[in-house]
């Protein structure tokens, strides 16, 4: 009887050990699960995480890491339209002396702010940019370090500077490979292949999508790689095998409807 009674505890115990649902997790798991997803640009995964670790955080009265969550939420959310009461609280949270006291924080919410910047325009999120690079180096932090470079790297590119561009793209590609930071590396990278394509290089456009597609198979709970099918038929196109951009496109579209991801994907 004993023995019955021992084989059904572990019975039970197994899988609450294996499963992966977030209902069994604190809110520093939660919320450290939604930047990994985030960071690999999952925002659809990532944004439902956020907004639970940010309840968890509140029942338990951790404002801080509860504003942390909230912040993440902000930039998971940027991509699907710029909130004019966000950017007011971001505006207002990068003025308080709390927040600035705590380098951690700061970075989040500058990292919000360039976001949203960034969508309502590109070259206003310099600034945003400069901090997040200058305030990740003083953390020591590569991936934000290199990701920084990047968006100043295609701000420069959209201001002409193309040489100090492509030099500052490169050097952060090959830190954010060698990171491991796979998110931001198949993006930047995706959007190098776009740059080859307005630039009237469409074989080199293509061949860089076509790296990043591959890659973009090869690691887990990647976020749907918009801009690589988007070079990758533009280049096509270019090279004039409308047959072949369909095809792509095609494709793409069944695979975001497969990840029930279709209505971001027709936003782009």
């Amino acid at each position: 009887m004993r023995r019955h009674k021992v084989i059904l505890v572990i019975s039970v115990l197994i899988p609450l050990a294996i499963y992966s649902d977030t209902r069994f997790q604190g809110p520093f798991a939660v919320l450290a699960k939604a930047d990994r997803l985030a960071m690999l640009y999952n925002w659809p995964e990532a944004t439902p995480l956020y907004l639970q670790a940010e309840s968890l955080f509140k029942q338990s009265g951790d404002l801080k890491n509860g504003l942390a969550a909230k912040l993440g939420y902000i930039w998971s959310t940027a991509d699907s339209g710029v909130n004019a009461s966000n950017r007011r609280e971001i505006a207002a949270h990068l003025l308080d002396p709390v927040i600035n006291s705590d380098p951690q924080v700061r970075l989040r919410a500058l990292i919000a702010k360039a976001v949203l910047d960034r969508n309502e325009n590109e070259r206003a999120a310099s600034g945003p940019w400069k901090e997040i690079l200058d305030l990740a180096t003083k953390l020591d932090d590569k991936r934000w370090e290199a990701r920084a470079k990047a968006e100043i790297g295609q701000i420069l590119y959209l201001d002409g500077n193309i040489t100090s561009a492509a030099a500052m793209l490169r050097d952060a590609i090959v830190s954010q490979y060698l990171q491991l930071d796979f998110g931001a590396a198949i993006h930047y990278t995706a959007m190098v292949g776009n740059g080859f394509v307005e630039t009237g290089q469409p074989e080199a456009g293509l061949r860089y999508c076509d790296i990043v597609l591959k890659a973009s198979h090869l690691v887990p709970d990647l976020g749907f790689p918009f801009l690589a099918y988007q070079g990758k038929a533009r280049a096509l196109l270019a090279l004039h095998r409308t047959d072949d951009a369909k095809a792509v496109l095609d494709f793409a579209l069944k695979r975001a409807q497969k990840r029930r991801i279709i209505s971001h994907w027709l936003n782009y």
